[in-house]
């Protein structure tokens, strides 16, 4: 074996390695980012569901915790009509179920919302029931 060949299969090995490694760490996690992904889906299949994904592409902008153990997604949607371009954005609002996710509470959001500027503030707020919800979302700087 030359020892290019042989320099060649080690990098190889060590680049395998590195890449199981790394897969492993990232598994390794608490599940939370399985959590974020299931509720992006649901948020984006709730969204279509509800015809609202049928004026252009629905998008994940962000998911945060919500509630103890519950989960916000702010979905949006860039379009075009005879007014021109715009962007429509809906909050989400996940709460285990069991093994699965249940939609708790959804909300549409305005562009005087914020949620270009400040989106989970203004998912916080759309998603607020409460008058002391929504002052614990006007404390939040994103």
């Amino acid at each position: 074996m030359s020892a290019l060949t042989r320099i060649t299969a080690m990098a190889s090995l060590a680049l395998l390695a590195g890449i199981t490694l790394t897969g492993c760490a990232a598994g390794s996690d608490d599940g939370s980012n399985d959590a974020e992904d299931q509720v992006s889906k649901l948020a984006l299949q709730e969204h279509a569901e509800a015809g609202l994904a049928a004026a252009g592409d629905a998008k994940v902008a962000g998911v945060w915790e919500w509630h103890d153990n519950g989960y916000s997604v702010l979905v949006s949607q860039e379009g075009e009509n005879e007014k021109g371009d715009f962007t429509n954005w809906d909050a989400y609002g996940f709460e285990p179920n069991g093994d699965s996710w249940e939609l708790a509470n959804h909300d549409a959001l305005y562009d005087e919302d914020g949620p270009a500027e400040t989106p989970e503030r203004a998912t916080c707020t759309a998603l607020a029931e409460t008058d002391a919800e929504v002052e614990s979302c006007s404390q939040i700087d994103g």
